[in-house]
């Protein structure tokens, strides 16, 4: 499994260093949306069995469009994680609101560590919302065309996704840094599963539009793989 881990530890890196750009006009035409099963997608960016689980649950989920047997454009599959991530940011808020407001909560560092999780929260909210919006952008230009107000499935939209989740990722680092500490409270196993959402979201996106890769190549890596905590 080291090799497995040495993957996953560039690509995370890789994400680190990517600026937070925005596509437009200047990208070019859109190209054609790609389609895959569920599982095929999920294959494709999950190397463990805890990560494709959750990533064919969310993907079959009711409040999904998707479903594990019939082919989806692959915007549809990264949406699905990306509503599945920021409905477990606002489940996780709630309870975190809710059990500061009951006085559940009492030392000063734990008060501490609950008000870095709701910044960090908040921050990966606004940036799973970009996601979400730049993935409606993409599925709405699928099928060809050349309408530069609408955004472009090009290289841009690659570094524009990157951007966004990679601060989502970054809200629930923030956020498990600080509840480490307190590995009793509700707030530790939530956060660690919605990091996994997140990372879920983020991987899924990873097959509408890579970043460009070194040396001018581009494409998903099929090496892409996942551990879930």
């Amino acid at each position: 499994m080291a090799t497995t881990s040495s993957l996953l530890l560039l690509f995370l890196l890789s994400l680190l260093l990517l600026p937070p750009a925005r596509y437009g006009a200047g990208d070019g035409c859109p190209q054609q949306v790609a389609s895959m099963t569920a599982e095929s997608a999920c294959n494709a960016v999950c190397g463990t069995p805890h990560m494709r689980e959750l990533c064919l649950g969310t993907l079959a989920a009711p409040s999904s469009s998707t479903t594990t047997t019939a082919s989806s454009p692959v915007t549809d599959l990264a949406m699905a994680a990306v509503r599945g991530a920021l409905d477990a940011y606002a489940a996780t808020t709630a309870a975190a609101t809710s059990l500061i407001d009951g006085g559940a909560v009492q030392g000063d560092g734990e008060k501490a560590a609950y008000g870095g999780c709701m910044v960090g929260y908040g921050r990966a909210r606004i940036a799973m919302a970009r996601v979400a919006d730049d993935l409606l952008a993409a599925a709405g230009q699928g099928g060809g065309g050349c309408d530069g107000d609408k955004g472009s499935s090009g290289p841009g939209l690659g570094l524009s996704l990157s951007a966004d989740y990679t601060v989502g990722l970054r809200g629930m680092d923030m956020c498990g840094r600080g509840i480490m500490g307190y590995p009793a409270s509700p707030l530790y196993a939530m956060n660690l599963a919605d990091r996994n959402k997140t990372l879920l979201a983020a991987l899924l996106c990873s097959l509408v539009a890579p970043p460009p890769q070194p040396g001018g190549g581009g494409g998903h890596s099929q090496s892409l793989v996942a551990r879930g905590n």
